[in-house]
């Protein structure tokens, strides 16, 4: 009796599909990761108000335009 050796390989397209999927995965990866902050970023409104409380005028009332303390 003779013992035989075979090698069961993979076919080349299984390798290029496995390697075609993992390159989209990490391209769509990066590229979303870069391109998120510059299209999503936060947004600070600044309003100026003319009659603003700060703590210096913080018991005084603006009357026709006027400061009242």
């Amino acid at each position: 009796m003779q013992a035989r050796l075979e090698l069961i390989r993979f076919p080349a397209v299984f390798f290029v599909i496995v390697f075609a999927l993992a390159a989209a995965l990490s391209l769509g990866a990066v590229l979303g990761y870069t391109l998120k902050p510059s299209v999503v970023s936060p947004q600070v409104i600044v309003v100026h108000a003319p009659s603003a409380v700060t703590s210096a005028d913080a018991g005084c009332i603006w009357i026709d335009n006027k400061k009242a303390c």
